[in-house]
């Protein structure tokens, strides 16, 4: 089961750190970029969002999902579990691809990217999309206009698109530390016992940790508690208790001479296995793996 607020990807794609990089990626590179959910099946990697290829826009303007978008989404869904980016060409010759955005393990979602060519467009190129559009009762009109839109496409060569997703992939990297920073602080939309009961484990990481004492803190049951707090978080009160001392583990793991046995302790865990287990499950290496990525040795 996934363990995460159901809303931290619609948080993620309307809040600042989105926006910015957005703007910034459209600036630099020309090209739209959005942020998809891992579990959205329905999505089809035409949908470009913000500075859409006029040629894909068309198409989805009419609503006209052919098998072959609906192949290339699949292709590129496939690649979540995998760390690396995907790249696809679809029927009508554009460049697609996806890159994993991680919560530790877990299959999360990804940025989305592409709608160009890497190599300038011809003829014959537009005469096989002609073939695959023919059956959805384009009009010739229709098709002379998505030919006019298909010669205007964006053709960015296949060096320059390689540096945009290396791009990409450190944007995805950034994100996957506020991902986590969103799943363990306050929103807007959650109960007040809840924004209680965040407060207090963060003030106590460094002391054990129990329901019954949080849910006298936040005023209301334990049953009512533990229902209300997985319905608003995502995840179980322990859980959330052992991903905020993740969380303060990875800060000291970034300072070279602090021993792991002493960082285990002081963020709360009560031996050092625990620690080992609890990282590993969240983050999907061991503590010293971390540390040695991290600082690069």
């Amino acid at each position: 089961m996934k363990s995460r607020p159901p809303n931290v990807i619609a948080r993620l794609a309307e809040g600042k750190l989105f926006a910015q990089y957005r703007e910034a990626f459209l600036a630099a590179t020309g090209l739209s970029l959005m942020i998809v959910s891992g579990d959205d099946e329905n999505w089809v990697p035409c949908e470009g969002g913000t500075n859409e290829n006029p040629f894909c826009k068309a198409i989805n303007a009419k609503k006209h999902v052919c098998a072959a978008c609906i192949e290339a989404a699949k292709q590129l869904r496939s690649s979540l579990p995998c760390p690396t980016p995907n790249s696809i060409t679809c029927f009508a010759g554009f460049k697609e691809t996806a890159v994993p955005v991680r919560l530790g393990t877990e299959r999360f979602a990804f940025l989305k990217t592409g709608e160009v060519f890497n190599k300038a467009p011809t003829e014959a190129g537009f005469d096989q999309v002609i073939e695959t559009l023919l059956p959805l009762g384009y009009s010739k009109d229709e098709l002379a206009d998505l030919r006019d839109t298909y010669f205007a496409s964006p053709v960015v060569e296949a060096p320059r698109y390689e540096g945009v997703v290396a791009l990409l992939a450190t944007f995805a990297e950034h994100l996957e530390l506020h991902v986590e920073e969103l799943m363990l602080i306050e929103n807007d939309s959650e109960p007040t016992s809840v924004t209680r009961a965040k407060s207090y484990i963060r003030d106590n990481l460094d002391s054990p940790i129990h329901l019954p004492q949080v849910a006298a803190h936040s005023g209301v049951s334990q049953h009512h508690f533990s229902r209300l707090f997985k319905s608003s978080t995502g995840m179980s009160f322990t859980e959330y208790v052992a991903r905020c001392r993740i969380e303060l583990a990875k800060t000291e793991l970034l300072k070279p001479y602090a021993r792991v046995t002493e960082i285990a302790f002081d963020v709360g865990f009560q031996s050092l296995s625990q620690f080992n287990r609890s990282f590993s499950r969240v983050v999907g290496e061991t503590p010293t793996s971390y540390r040695r990525r991290k600082l690069g040795r």
